[in-house]
């Protein structure tokens, strides 16, 4: 299996007389589709790739460093113990990979290199495993400076903890100022066993910085998220508007579509304790909360939601198992994550479990979803509830009032104006979800509830940057200042800037950029008098 997505290829041929070219594809079994699509012939030789598995070539990555990086397949190296048993590209131990032989190497040092010819902040994503290995891994970055300095920075490192699968790495690669162009090279260092595992696999850089690795909506991909080898089924990424012969939820939390996408265990076929489990990259230990979505799709009496917290230095704990939820419904679990051993990392798994046998062709449609997983710094800090749910505000005692208090109900802007000379659109009034799907909040944040009404400005088609603008009355002096509180949601894939500025002049109190999860946040502002 290459993965449920679309993938390039390219090959290389020079025929010194005509010919014509065969594809050809073989299948076996009911699930194992091919699909082509976009063929196209260019004069002259193949692009460089970004992209590399290793399956044919090196892929543009050149090799430098003490030894050599050593393309291998789990068949190949059997038994020695120096490589994982299969490739993260194919799944099997005939795919190739990358790896770094440590006998009779300790202590030295492989590196590959690859040359970005334009001066842009870039992602590199690849895969990597490591086990009992106390050497290290790095990405670095080389430049020559404006002034004619060579530099070189460390951009990322493989934590001490890994895991016992392959695991991926994103990167940032900043542009740099005044150069045309740099290096990246992804450095190993044999460290002092001979029996050690440091590998590397499915290396792309992509254009733009990295998708933030605390949040996964599956819009885009896996998010890293990858199937466990020794189970016996597999989680898929799912969407209900693809033809597929599996079911799930219609319609996914993200985009609230049948376009958008959600992550499924399909559950037929299958026999009593089989399990289909999937592992998240490495989490760093500062977050301490995990919010997602599931639906048991039609399955509540078949399958077990099973969530396992790993790090280094502690035992495998269980937080959280769910099973005989609502059939057809989507609900959300909040979990509070550990901060016990010794790594600053930790891993999470996520466990279907079947309950029966599910080998009744009627069971085929029937599967476990999940969506919108991210993590938290604080649990505490969660303001709403499911979509389904009404939360009652708690009493709480208020400042006096001011001239510049508003909860926008009755779509009231109390004392506060749009500005319309100089922005391109309006503030709206807003109740239950935003009118584009896969944006905003489920309700407003004074009652809690789907009646309740926000302000907000709405997404646009066009491909220039609007504004919206909202002047405050004139504030009075206080003798000590003041302070400016509010809530704000901003939800979405474009999401850009939210600011605090004062009227004619380009003092910016306070800004806030970028998509900032789901939930409803509390902003403070204070000026002086």
């Amino acid at each position: 299996s290459q993965g449920n997505k679309w993938i390039s290829g390219q090959t290389q041929f020079q025929p010194n007389i005509p010919v014509s070219l065969v594809l050809e594809g073989t299948v076996h079994g009911k699930y194992s589709p091919i699909l082509l699509d976009q063929l196209s012939l260019k004069l002259g030789s193949c692009p460089q790739t970004p992209s590399c598995g290793f399956e044919d070539g090196n892929c543009n990555w050149v090799q430098k460093g003490e030894i050599k990086w050593v393309k291998g397949t789990g068949i190949s190296t059997q038994g020695l113990g120096i490589t994982p048993d299969h490739d993260h590209t194919t799944k099997s131990n005939v795919g190739h990979f990358l790896y770094v032989d440590p006998r009779d190497n300790l202590g030295k040092t492989a590196i590959l290199q690859y040359t970005a010819l334009q001066n842009s902040t870039k992602c590199l994503n690849f895969w990597y495993t490591s086990v009992n290995n106390d050497g290290f891994l790095q990405v670095r970055e080389k430049y020559i400076d404006g002034i004619g300095n060579n530099i070189t920075e460390s951009m990322w490192e493989k934590p001490r903890y890994s895991l016992p699968s392959w695991q991926m790495a994103q990167v940032n690669l900043e542009a740099q100022p005044d150069i045309q162009g740099y290096k990246i090279q992804i450095y190993a260092s044999v460290g002092t066993l001979n029996t050690s595992v440091m590998a590397i696999d499915d290396v792309e850089i992509l254009e733009g910085s990295c998708p933030p690795f605390d949040h996964c909506s599956f819009e885009r991909d896996t998010c890293g998220y990858g199937n466990w080898i020794n189970d016996n089924f597999d989680w898929i990424r799912f969407s209900a508007s693809d033809e597929s012969d599996f079911d799930g939820p219609p319609l996914d939390i993200t985009l609230d579509s049948t376009e958008g996408h959600s992550f499924i265990a399909p559950l037929g076929g299958h026999k009593i304790d089989d399990t289909a489990t999937f592992m998240t990259s490495l989490i760093p230990k500062q977050y301490r909360c995990l919010v997602f979505w599931y639906n048991f799709w039609d399955s509540s009496d078949l399958v077990e939601l099973s969530v396992r917290y790993m790090t280094g230095g502690a035992e495998d704990m269980t937080l959280l198992q769910i099973r005989e939820g609502p059939n057809h419904q989507w609900s959300i679990a909040v979990v509070d994550l550990l901060d016990n051993g010794w790594s600053n990392w930790f891993a999470l798994s996520f466990e279907a479990k079947l309950l029966n046998d599910t080998t009744d062709e009627f069971v085929e449609l029937k599967s476990l979803a999940l969506d919108e997983i991210y993590f938290m710094d604080d649990c505490d800090l969660l303001t709403s509830e499911s979509p389904e749910t009404t939360t009652t505000p708690t009493a709480t005692t208020n400042p006096p009032p001011t001239i510049i208090d508003c909860d926008f109900e009755n779509s009231n802007l109390c004392l506060w104006e749009q500005i319309t000379e100089t922005d391109q659109i309006d503030w709206n009034f807003g109740n239950g979800s935003t009118p584009n799907r896969g944006t905003g909040p489920f309700e407003d944040h004074s009652t809690g509830g789907r009646a309740g009404q926000y302000i907000y400005i709405n997404s646009v088609k066009s491909s220039e940057t609007q504004a919206a603008a909202l002047k405050s009355p004139m504030l009075p002096k206080y003798e000590t200042g003041g302070c400016l509180r509010f809530w704000y949601s901003m939800y979405g894939l474009d999401v850009q800037t939210l600011r605090i500025v004062q009227e004619d002049s380009e003092f910016n109190f306070w800004e806030a950029n970028g998509n900032q999860g789901l939930y409803w946040k509390q902003g403070a502002v204070h000026f002086d008098k």
